[in-house]
């Protein structure tokens, strides 16, 4: 994308579920994203992100048209910032959305993009009823909640009481599974008094049907340029897969109807992540302009996934801000599993081929050398390492895993990146000081070296020179930094990336030492 395609995209609720995997999208993109709600900069910080501070509760029209007033697409992913189920209303939502909707005809809007709920859409086979208004749907989407674990999972972090009633759930409708028959009574017990309870209301139906309501806001009206996007029914977190389906109007299903509930094990879903490609498409092409839609992505993936998202600039080279960072992470998103130490930088060089003026050898007219290569790419991976470790301990009884990022330079000549490879050198000796010691506290740590990879700051003239030898993709670098993430046993290796080929390299020089040893003691 190039700088005259880009947009100024406001995002209402940055960094709420929805949002921030949004604002991550449209960063990614080239967009530039103003984030709007109380306190946007909870979102973290970013060259492209502008947080803009707004109250949808107290503040008027008037003023909410002015902060409006400057973007080219405004995306609304509002939604109640008191916690748990207890903040699912019907009519103060309502309330907002209209106040949000008169506030974009004010400020002339160019496109906006309204995130709704599953309950606006039609079921097909009901005589194209709502889906809030469905008898089949409360029941088949709690059990297509509790069939997932991810879901409960994220249901146990965003509701409180309400998710850890999904868990107990899921837990019996698992028993029925392959228990002895005293423990499937039990797990029939707790089912049918969790169901018993679901009939006589569900705790979130209120909201669901608020979301309803606030379609009758865009239905036929072409008073301003407008799209409207309701999640499928078994929206979560979840792997992004880069792809997804769109229906219009009517609520995703797979399948045919089985037994008395003609939706039960029919729903679909889609990850908070595909969702927002799907969003961030729509912003940028307006294909689905006065439209009802929803997006259906794979959920096949069922392991849980973060529902909150954090930005922080930070310069590694700085401690205080390296400190900042992790401190912010830990109080936004909890214990901390992973870190990948990826900063790094390059610049050319002059450590050798400085001219010299033979006619004055007497004055030394040399130029201090720039050391900011070994300030981000030693000093910052020491630091970023300290920090990982220190909030790795905080948690003790979970296993961590802190990846470095070498470079090839860390093991092979790179002339004339003589500051780069004594750097990168530099993390291949942290690795190895850190292997033998970090493990007896649960956290391993291992390295990616990848050579040339293509990326946007490689020069034609180096791709040139580079000519067809084989180079990486980011994504290729990408999969391997993740490698030592899901392989925690794996410890104290550094994983060559060469053309999207891994190779390990430690223990062939593991090996390579302990010949040298021998020899050397056989020899002595």
């Amino acid at each position: 994308m190039t700088k005259s395609t880009s947009l100024k995209v406001g995002v209402i609720g940055p960094a709420g579920f929805g949002g921030s995997y949004l604002c991550v999208e449209l960063i990614n993109r080239g967009h530039h994203v103003v984030g709007l709600s109380r306190n946007p900069q909870k979102l973290g910080s970013h060259d492209l992100y502008e947080p803009r501070s707004i109250n949808l509760d107290t503040q008027s029209e008037v003023d909410l048209a002015k902060a409006f007033s400057d973007v080219d697409v405004l995306v609304c992913e509002y939604g109640p910032h008191t916690a748990g189920h207890e903040a699912l209303k019907y009519m103060p939502f309502i309330e907002v959305i209209r106040k949000i909707i008169l506030a974009v005809k004010r400020a002339k809007v160019g496109y906006f993009v309204m995130l709704g709920g599953t309950g606006s859409l039609h079921v097909p086979h009901e005589d194209d009823i709502c889906v809030a208004d469905s008898k089949d749907f409360f029941l088949a989407y709690r059990r297509g909640i509790a069939d997932s674990h991810a879901h409960v999972t994220y249901m146990e972090e965003r509701l409180g009481p309400l998710g850890s009633n999904l868990r107990v759930y899921r837990n019996a409708r698992l028993a029925l599974r392959g228990n002895s028959e005293e423990e499937k009574a039990k797990a029939k017990d707790v089912i049918n008094e969790y169901e018993a309870k679901l009939k006589q209301g569900d705790a979130a139906a209120e909201f669901i049907k608020a979301a309803r309501t606030t379609v009758m806001f865009f239905d036929g009206n072409r008073s301003f340029d407008w799209t409207y996007v309701s999640p499928s029914a078994l929206y979560r977190p979840g792997k992004r897969t880069g792809k997804y389906g769109v229906t219009i109007n009517d609520l995703p299903l797979k399948g045919e109807p089985q037994g008395d509930n003609l939706l039960e094990g029919r729903l679909l879903g889609v990850s908070a992540a595909d969702l927002a490609i799907a969003i961030a498409d729509e912003v940028e092409t307006r294909k689905y302009i006065y439209q009802h839609w929803s997006a259906t992505s794979d959920l096949s993936d069922d392991a849980p996934a973060p529902s909150d998202i954090l930005f922080k600039k930070c310069d590694v080279s700085i401690w205080a801000e390296v400190v900042d960072f992790f401190q912010q992470t830990y109080q936004k998103l909890g214990p901390i599993d992973a870190v990948i130490s990826n900063a790094g930088i390059n610049k050319v060089e002059t450590l050798i081929d400085e001219p010299v003026d033979t006619n004055r050898a007497e004055v030394l007219e040399l130029q201090e050398p720039d050391v900011s290569v070994l300030k981000v790419n030693t000093i910052g991976t020491w630091y970023v390492s300290k920090c990982a470790i220190h909030f790795f301990r905080k948690h003790p009884e979970t296993r961590s895993q802190l990846v470095l990022f070498g470079s090839v330079a860390s093991f092979f000549d790179t002339p004339p990146l003589y500051t780069y490879c004594a750097s990168k050198a530099a993390v291949l000796g942290l690795l190895r000081g850190l292997r033998t010691q970090t493990v007896k506290y649960d956290i391993s740590v291992n390295m990616i070296a990848p050579w040339m990879t293509l990326t946007d700051m490689i020069t034609d003239h180096v791709k040139k020179v580079w000519g067809d030898l084989p180079a990486n993709s980011p994504l290729d670098v990408a999969k391997a930094s993740l490698l030592p993430v899901v392989r925690p046993d794996v410890n104290g290796k550094a994983f060559l990336i060469n053309g999207g080929n891994i190779t390990e390299v430690e223990d062939k020089l593991d090996e390579t030492q302990a010949e040298v040893n021998l020899k050397a003691t056989l020899y002595l």
